[in-house]
């Protein structure tokens, strides 16, 4: 089975007042740190410096873009952009949450911004000194020494006198912001004021597809041994599993209760790659017949049941729940400023959260379970979002 989830998508037409985020490549990682993508290229990350009273404020955002579960789909991967930097654009506009927009992301437009590029195909968290010899051609697994790379030299140029960090990402990136909270926070300069994680559609339950195979948990198993990622998950997950349960810690679901590290949850309770990609669903309603119906909210409620774990951390942790039908919602200037639950939009619920507001306003929101989309500004961004929910190809 090839595992596929969405990614963001960068429009070029993006708006035209937006300052880019220029490309750095880490071209000496290579030696020092070992850092490489798939095909042995270098790795890299996107950055747009903060101004203002956001100078000295960062978010860092994982990107996402799905998995290779064998040797044969890393192959693959390592001719495009998830799998090689050699085609990576020399700048791009960001949308959302990581917007320089003061209207669509008022609390955060004026911060640092860095996009971590995705290019090992394991969420960040393999590493395999030796490379993996496929059709003739070195595959190389070092996820773990990318993102390392990449905080190493985010320190010099700045970062080391960062007070507010946001750990970030989404799909793939979102499941490495769960596996990665605790050992970045461990790796920030001590000037740091205040460090939480929001993890975008990443929450990607163990559940079977609607053939009752456990494909993504025989996939993640491949991935958890292929790509050596013990080292690369929440080391209190793992020392909690038997030996052959430890690459449960690939899991959000299973790892989530040993994260030290405050988390604000987003996620659909009907995300559009999971229920697609993962369980293998052939339809999205309205275009399922009653079977496929049942099917689909069945699946709700799985992701309702194994979510019990985020529900429970309020309010140290807060959540955000839709019933949309959409994926990486933060990457949407649409969703991210005015999708809305109970009168408040993901965006206020998330500013209230980091500003350590939970004591004041509840910042915990979860969607009705049926109808999905049963709010009505979720009809308005599906249209705005209509063919980029299952894209899983960076568009920059």
């Amino acid at each position: 089975m090839k595992i596929l989830a969405a990614v963001l998508l960068i429009s070029l037409a993006y708006r035209a007042q937006a300052k880019n985020a220029t490309l750095y490549v880490l071209n000496d990682a290579v030696k020092t740190h070992g850092a490489m993508c798939l095909d042995g290229s270098p790795t890299g990350y996107f950055l747009r410096e903060g101004a203002g009273d956001g100078a000295s404020k960062w978010i860092l955002h994982l990107e996402g873009g799905g998995w290779c579960n064998d040797t044969e789909q890393c192959y693959e991967r390592s001719f495009k952009p998830l799998g090689s930097s050699k085609n990576w654009p020399k700048s791009a506009a960001l949308p959302g949450f990581l917007s320089d927009n003061s209207t669509v992301n008022p609390g955060f437009y004026n911060w640092n911004i860095i996009y971590v590029m995705y290019c090992d195909g394991a969420s960040f968290a393999g590493y395999v000194d030796k490379p993996d010899m496929y059709n003739g051609k070195a595959l190389y697994y070092r996820g773990r020494a990318n993102l390392k790379a990449s905080l190493d030299d985010l320190l010099s140029k700045g970062m080391d006198k960062a007070t507010d960090v946001i750990l970030t990402g989404c799909s793939a990136g979102g499941l490495a912001v769960y596996l990665h909270a605790d050992a970045v926070g461990r790796y920030l300069p001590k000037t740091i004021k205040k460090y939480k994680a929001f993890p975008d559609a990443g929450y990607f339950i163990d559940s079977e597809n609607i053939h009752r195979i456990p494909a993504f948990k025989m996939g993640t198993q491949n991935i958890f041994k292929m790509q050596n990622a013990s080292a690369g998950v929440n080391q209190n997950c793992l020392k909690a599993q038997k030996p052959e349960d430890m690459w449960k810690c690939m899991f959000a679901p299973y790892t989530y209760s040993f994260i030290k590290t405050p988390l604000f949850v987003l996620n659909s309770m009907y995300d559009t790659a999971q229920i697609n990609s993962l369980f293998g669903l052939p339809c999205l309603p309205p275009n399922c017949n009653r079977t496929y119906l049942e099917e689909f909210y069945d699946y709700g409620q799985r992701f309702l049941d194994q979510a019990r774990p985020v529900f429970e951390s309020f309010p140290l942790n807060g959540y955000y729940i839709d019933s949309c039908q959409i994926h990486c919602q933060t990457l949407y200037d649409g969703p991210w400023s005015t999708f809305t639950i109970s009168n408040s939009s993901m965006r206020e619920t998330f500013t209230h959260w980091y500003n350590d507001k939970s004591g004041e306003v509840d910042t915990r929101r979860k969607d009705c379970e049926v109808p999905y989309n049963c709010d009505p500004s979720c009809s308005a961004h599906n249209v705005e979002t209509k063919g980029n929910p299952l894209n899983e190809q960076r568009v920059f």
